[in-house]
């Protein structure tokens, strides 16, 4: 559904006609803003969210050693230990990348 919205919206191409192209030109994308205070059911967002959260925490992870965990779940402890540590590099990329 979002792929058909975001090719009605933007005349861009949708997924099936992007994946057979040589190059991405002429993507479909759609930047959707609400302001979320505006909604009749704002009272009740908060609630609702960690609602959902607690119901994805309760999957079973792949592997003992993988986490559940949501798409930015962890962004602001990740940019503090970057900040504090710097940004980790694969050594072999970051050789190549030097050898340019």
């Amino acid at each position: 559904m979002l792929d058909i919205l975001a090719t009605t919206l933007s005349g861009g191409l949708s997924v099936h006609q992007v994946k057979s192209c040589d190059s991405e030109s002429s993507l479909s994308q759609v930047y959707i803003a609400i302001h979320l205070r505006s909604l009749k059911n704002f009272p009740t967002i908060e609630n609702s969210v960690e609602l959902i959260i607690a119901d994805l925490k309760k999957s079973i992870p792949e592997s003992e050693a993988s986490k559940i965990r949501y798409p930015g779940e962890n962004v602001v402890q990740i940019r503090k230990e970057n900040q504090r540590d710097g940004i980790p590099v694969n050594r072999e990329v970051w050789d190549e990348i030097l050898s340019l």
